[in-house]
């Protein structure tokens, strides 16, 4: 059991990695379509916001892979403190 465990939770984390960087290439190959999508929700600067969403999409998907899920990373940033369990 403990290798199905260990085979099913490496291949979640791959795929959600593929997930992430694949949306970062998506952003870095589009940047008027990223941009758009940024001025349509009002948002200011979207020139900075592309260029921060690029590197945080590749950095979720690093996350990923190497087993801090970005849920788990949102939750420190947020709060401050360690996720609960």
């Amino acid at each position: 059991m403990q290798g199905t465990e260990n085979t099913a939770t490496l291949l979640g984390r791959v795929a959600m990695s593929l997930l992430f960087i694949h949306g970062g290439w998506g952003k870095l190959l589009a940047p008027a379509a990223t941009q758009a999508m940024l001025a349509s929700h009002d948002l200011p600067m979207v020139k900075y916001g592309w260029m921060l969403a690029v590197p945080s999409n590749w950095a979720a998907g690093w996350r990923s892979c190497s087993g801090c899920s970005p849920v788990r990373w949102g939750w420190c940033w947020r709060y401050g403190a360690s996720p609960p369990p």
